[in-house]
């Protein structure tokens, strides 16, 4: 076998966590570019050593690192995609977290498989979430090398701070539409188990025919289900797969495979996947399945286990017989006159009786 010798070298340098690294023509060019998405909100374009930046919205991206309790963050820019007419029009897209309306996420418990009320918790407040998640058509223009929002298409409530998503944001080149991978919402275990809810876009994988969406509108309503789309916006996106816990793609292979297509499926505790899959309507499983073996929210509850025994009481020394009594008493002798009587009021006893009189000696101690 031969042997190859693989050497790396940086394409840039002092890049702030890139979330998105994809390869275009841009207008009135005939060579490929670099183009690297960071999650703080930018989107820079490199030629060799030329970096241009042909998109900075850093002051609309959500603040990061300021999650409660968690040293990491997955909000921020994460999703970019090109039309597949970019060097024609300078169309593509972009999912970021945005830093207006604030709220505070909604209260959940921890999934127990042993308390059924835990899988069965329901987002009842949709006024509290964690932020909003932007879905935006932008346009480059190559003579000022700038960009310039066009239209919303999408604004998501997110509920918690994670599982937004990462790169997830895709043009699928069989159908002509835009796809859009989404997360459970956040938490872990899907507290609210919309990954199968197909009243609500979370945890889907999204087709969206944007080339049929109403030009020159923007969508700004914030939703949380289908149903509170309207309806220009609702009959063009429909749900390509469920089950998604949080992921990326959908990559499409080569036309010449079938188009087979391509999902990651971040995992919750053990398992990490990726799928393949050729029609749409799949189901990868989640929160039920994490990846290919069952999660905890329907692993069997321990049985019960009985109460400890306890030692066996102590038991009482067995009763001694009573002891022999000691023949009547015979009545003292008669004392010389010099002795006085003492009446005691005695204890019943059966051999005598009560208020038996005896007469003492009155030097004996008693």
């Amino acid at each position: 076998m031969a042997k190859l010798r693989v050497s790396l070298k940086p394409i840039i340098n002092d890049i702030n966590v890139p979330t998105v690294i994809k390869v275009i023509v841009f207008p009135y060019e005939n060579h490929d570019s670099l183009v690297v998405a960071t999650q703080v909100g930018e989107i820079l374009k490199i030629n060799g050593k030329n970096v241009d930046t042909i998109l900075n919205i850093k002051d609309q991206i959500e603040p990061l690192g300021l999650a409660p309790g968690v040293p990491f963050d997955e909000r921020g820019l994460i999703g970019l995609a090109f039309s597949p007419q970019f060097k024609q029009d300078g169309i593509f897209y972009i999912y970021y977290s945005s830093n207006k309306n604030r709220s505070t996420p909604p209260e959940v418990q921890d999934i127990d498989p042993c308390i059924p009320a835990t899988k069965a918790q329901v987002w009842s407040d949709r006024r509290r979430y964690d932020h909003f998640n932007n879905l935006e058509e932008w346009r480059y223009n190559a003579h000022l090398h700038s960009s310039h929002r066009v239209r919303t298409i999408l604004v998501l409530k997110q509920p918690f701070f994670n599982h937004d998503g990462i790169n997830n944001v895709q043009w699928n080149p069989y159908e002509n539409t835009l796809m859009l991978t989404l997360g459970d919402g956040g938490n872990g275990y899907d507290p609210f188990n919309m990954a199968q809810n197909n009243k609500v876009p979370y945890g889907k994988i999204l087709s969206i025919d944007v080339n049929n969406l109403c030009r020159g509108v923007s969508y700004e309503q914030s939703i949380t289900s289908f149903a509170e789309m309207v309806p220009d916006q609702r009959k063009v996106i429909k749900i390509s797969v469920k089950g998604v816990r949080n992921g990326s793609g959908p990559i499409y292979d080569i036309p010449q495979t079938g188009g087979i297509k391509y999902v990651t499926q971040v995992g919750q505790a053990s398992r990490e996947g990726a799928f393949a899959y050729r029609e749409d309507c799949i189901n990868l499983g989640w929160r039920s399945w994490e990846v290919d073996e069952p999660t905890v929210t329907v692993l069997p509850c321990p049985p019960t286990m009985p109460p400890p025994m306890m030692p066996p009481p102590t038991m009482p020394p067995p009763m001694m017989p009573p002891p022999t009594m000691p023949p009547p008493m015979m009545p003292p002798p008669t004392m010389p006159p010099s002795t006085r009587s003492f009446a005691w009021n005695l204890a019943p006893f059966p051999a005598y009786g009560s208020g038996l009189t005896i007469t003492v000696n009155p030097n004996t101690t008693v």
